[in-house]
C-alpha cells in the first residue's frame, strides 16, 4: 500500500498561469519524471488487475484496476500540464513553439513555363551493313585446303601407323614420389 501513497504525484504538476504578466517568466513544471513514474505503476495495476482477474478474484481485481486508472489519469494530466509550461517557457524566449515547427506551405510562385517545343520526328536507324552481308575477317589469308592422297590404282592402302604404347615401369618406387 505504499505505492498507493505516491498515487498522483503528476497531478501536483503546475501548468503555467494564464493571468501572469506578459514580461514575467512562466513559473511551471517542465520535468516529466512523475509523469513516467505514474504512467508506470498505472500500468503495473492494470496488469495486476488482469492477473487478479484471471485467478477469479473480482473484488481484488475491482482495487488495483482502480488504483492503476488513478495514476494513469494522473500521468495525462501531468502531461498536459508539462506541454503547456514547455510551449509558454519557448513563447518568453521568443523560440518557435511546438506549431511553428510544422512544415510552411511554399508561397512563391513557381517558375514560368518554357513555350512548347514541337515534338520531333524520329529517323529510323540506319541500316546495318553486318546484318545483309556475310561477316568476313579482314586481312586473313585464305585457308589452304590440303586433299587427301588417292592411292595409285590396284596398290592396297596400308593402315595408319599405332604408336607404340609407354612401357611400364618394372618398379613403381620410381614413378611414386613422396613429397615432403
Amino acid at each position: 500500500m505504499v505505492l498507493t501513497s505516491v498515487s498522483g504525484c503528476a497531478f501536483a504538476l503546475t501548468s503555467p498561469d494564464p493571468n501572469r504578466a506578459p514580461a514575467d517568466p512562466p513559473e511551471c513544471d517542465t520535468g516529466k519524471g512523475l509523469v513516467g513514474i505514474d504512467g508506470l505503476l498505472g500500468g503495473a495495476f492494470a496488469l495486476g488487475s488482469l492477473a487478479a482477474l484471471g485467478g477469479e478474484e473480482a473484488g481484488v481485481a475491482a482495487l488495483t484496476g482502480l488504483i492503476g486508472v488513478a495514476f494513469i489519469a494522473s500521468a495525462v494530466r501531468g502531461n498536459t500540464a508539462v506541454n503547456e509550461c514547455r510551449v509558454a517557457m519557448a513563447e518568453f524566449r521568443g523560440r518557435p513553439t511546438l506549431e511553428d515547427d510544422q512544415p510552411k506551405v511554399a508561397t512563391k510562385k513557381p517558375p514560368p513555363r518554357k513555350p512548347a517545343q514541337p515534338p520531333t520526328v524520329m529517323q529510323p536507324p540506319p541500316e546495318d551493313p553486318y546484318e545483309t552481308a556475310p561477316y568476313q575477317v579482314p586481312h586473313q589469308p585464305p585457308a589452304v585446303v590440303v586433299a587427301p592422297v588417292k592411292p595409285a590404282p590396284g596398290k592396297p592402302v596400308p593402315p595408319p601407323a599405332r604408336p607404340e604404347p609407354a612401357p611400364e615401369p618394372e618398379d613403381w618406387k620410381d614413378f611414386w614420389m613422396e613429397v615432403p
